[in-house]
């Protein structure tokens, strides 16, 4: 579902509403939204203005129910479906968005695209000084994929701790922060861990990640990101039965909320996934022993100072 709209103040004028998508759910990554902005532009919702802030999530693109009039984007980024016409700046007030190739795709400046708004997570007061505990690598799946395996089972025999997408926001960015390690299938798992500076393997259990978004935020803080595919015999495999995909924001794309699979597309998934269970566990105790990824520091406090600076103008622009 998608949270929006434009809300009556006391004296009839319009203030500052947020657009973000909220999985029935759940899905942490998402629900940050709900408390994140009152840390970064503290009373931002009684802002009298006209015009809907865009929250954290990948939610630039036409086949959403992007609202009417303003809106202020600071930090969400592109990736699924057509990019939207922002040339209209009486629309559209961009100040900031998730990586620079969304900025790219956008054509605006590149340096706009400065970072995703939860790497911020480390300098708000309630996540401070977090220490580091457990010897339990954990593992985070993409969202798609919460429902794909036992994953509390198959985690207990690869050797890792299940933290579910679906859990409440707060408790899973405190689980990543604590942890020694995070296999992330989630991008938030990634981008979170790298925050709290909590070592990180990228890894695929199928094709439901969005590559274009992990590069997005990756090319945000000079990441060579790698991919540690689980099953690559099936990658290759669908690579070769299907076209190559059009760019991100050139064609529609499936996002939140998609259509269920028809029922071929179920039966073909249903052997693979029978096709999957014997293995996952012995393939995601492996692809903990990768080589772990963390951006430069220097590079991450950079981009946490540059973002600051957009949030102080926005709140100087916006507050009144």
């Amino acid at each position: 579902m998608w949270c929006s709209g434009l809300r009556p103040s006391d004296n009839g004028d319009c203030v500052l509403e947020l657009f973000y998508f909220r999985h029935p759910a759940g899905n942490f990554g998402d629900d940050l939204n709900a408390w994140i902005w009152d840390a970064l532009l503290p009373g931002w919702n009684s802002w009298t203005t006209a015009a809907t802030l865009i929250g954290v999530g990948t939610i630039l693109n036409t086949e959403l129910p992007l609202p009417e009039g303003r809106k202020l984007v600071v930090g969400s980024g592109t990736g699924y479906g057509r990019i939207p016409d922002v040339s209209d700046r009486a629309q559209w007030d961009l100040r900031a968005l998730r990586g620079p190739l969304s900025a790219e795709r956008l054509g605006v400046p590149r340096d706009i695209g400065i970072v995703d708004p939860a790497m911020m997570l480390p300098r708000l007061p309630e996540f401070a000084d977090i220490p580091r505990s457990g010897t339990q690598p954990l593992f985070v799946p993409h969202l798609s994929g919460a429902t794909r395996h036992d994953w509390p089972r198959v985690c207990r025999r690869a050797g890792l701790r299940y933290v579910s997408p679906c859990g409440e926001a707060r408790a899973v960015i405190e689980e990543i922060a604590r942890a020694p390690l995070v296999l992330a299938e989630s991008l938030h798992a990634a981008i979170i861990a790298d925050a709290f500076r909590t070592p990180w393997i990228a890894v695929s259990v199928s094709n439901l990640i969005n590559r274009d978004k992990w590069a997005d935020w990756a090319a945000s803080l000079g990441i060579a990101l790698e991919f540690h595919e689980l099953f690559p015999e099936f990658t290759r495999l669908r690579r070769a039965l299907r076209p190559t995909p059009a760019p991100a924001g050139t064609a529609p794309a499936a996002a939140p909320g998609a259509p269920p699979r028809s029922r071929a597309r179920r039966a073909k998934l249903a052997l693979r996934l029978r096709a999957e269970r014997p293995l996952i566990a012995r393939r995601l105790r492996k692809a903990a022993t990768a080589s772990p990824t963390l951006s430069d520091p220097a590079t991450l406090r950079q981009r946490q100072e540059s973002y600051q600076a957009v949030l102080d103008g926005v709140i100087r622009d916006y507050r009144g």
